[in-house]
């Protein structure tokens, strides 16, 4: 169940492009496990596999906040943007 499970998951987060939260929600959804019981072993499978590497581990954290550093401008823009006043063109 674990092996089809992980592959399960990480088929839907390679197609839709999910994160592993989410595709171990999903799969957990249709077997008797909790998500965090499909995240764990989806963890292990990545870290099992050659190419977890320290300088890979460390790339993706890199990337990851690179990711993070991007969606906290976003934020700040987009609150921005709602705090500026209204200007309203008379009719």
């Amino acid at each position: 169940m674990r092996t089809a499970a992980v592959a399960a998951a990480r088929a839907l987060m390679q197609e839709w492009n999910w994160t592993r939260t989410r595709a171990a929600r999903e799969i957990a959804a249709g077997i008797p496990v909790h998500p965090n019981t499909v995240s764990n072993w989806l963890r292990d499978a990545e870290l099992a596999e050659p190419g977890s590497t320290v300088a890979e581990l460390q790339q993706q954290v890199r990337q990851l906040q690179d990711q993070l550093r991007a969606s906290h401008t976003m934020t700040r823009q987009l609150v921005d943007e709602r705090q500026r006043p209204i200007s309203r063109r008379p009719l």
